[in-house]
C-alpha cells in the first residue's frame, strides 16, 4: 500500500474507499467496477485512491481482510462448526457482494484472495493442533492449502448455485469433511 495506517485520516480514507467498493459490489460485478467508479462513489480523487492502494485488487484484499478481522473476534476459541456457520452467515448476509465478486464473472485473482485468507486461517488452526500432538499428513502450508482450496471451491459453488443448499446442510457437510483435521 502507498502509505501506512498510522493516522486517523488515512484509516478514514481507507474505510470510505472500502465501504464504497463493497457497496458497488452489491450492484455490479468486480470486473465492471473501475477505480473511477470507486473514486466517484467515495468522493475522493484518483490521486488519493492511488496514495492508499495500488489498484482495485489491493483495495478488495483490504476489504476482505477487514471483514476477516471482524470475524476473528466472533470466532475466537469457537469450535469448527461455529466457525463454519459464521462463515456461511457472512456469505448469506452479503449475497450480492459475494455473487458479484466470485460467481457473476469469475476473476482468478479474487478467488486467490479468498483462498489466501482461508489458507491463513487453516494454517493457524493446523499449527495450533499440531502443537497439541495432532499428527498431520504433511507440511502445514500444503495441508492448509488443500483444505482451503476445498472450502473455497465449495463456497464458490454454493454462491454460484444462489445458495440453493440450506446453510445447515452446507455446515454439516463442511464439518464432516474437516472433522479428522480440526476437531
Amino acid at each position: 500500500m502507498g502509505i501506512a495506517d498510522n493516522s486517523a485520516k488515512v484509516r478514514q480514507t481507507k474505510r470510505v474507499l472500502s465501504e464504497n467498493l463493497m457497496e458497488l459490489l452489491e450492484h455490479k460485478s468486480f470486473r465492471k467496477i473501475t477505480v473511477n467508479d470507486i473514486c466517484q462513489s467515495a468522493m475522493v480523487s484518483r490521486s488519493t485512491f492511488y496514495l492508499h492502494f495500488d489498484d482495485k485488487y489491493q483495495l478488495f484484499r483490504y476489504c476482505i481482510e477487514q471483514e476477516l478481522r471482524r470475524m476473528e473476534t466472533a470466532i475466537a476459541e469457537k469450535d469448527i462448526k461455529t466457525v463454519i456457520c459464521l462463515t456461511l452467515d457472512m456469505l448469506l448476509e452479503k449475497k450480492a457482494f459475494y455473487y458479484n465478486t466470485l460467481a457473476a464473472e469469475p476473476d482468478q485473482e479474487l478467488g486467490q484472495i479468498f483462498m489466501d485468507c482461508f489458507c491463513k486461517f487453516f494454517a493457524e488452526q493446523i499449527e495450533a493442533r499440531r502443537k497439541t500432538g495432532l499428527e498431520i499428513p504433511g507440511p502445514v502450508p500444503i495441508v492448509s492449502a488443500f483444505y482451503a482450496g476445498g472450502i473455497t471451491a465449495a463456497n464458490i459453488q454454493w454462491i454460484k448455485s444462489k445458495f440453493s443448499i440450506p446453510k445447515e446442510e452446507m455446515a454439516d457437510c463442511q464439518q464432516r469433511l474437516l472433522s479428522g483435521l480440526l476437531t
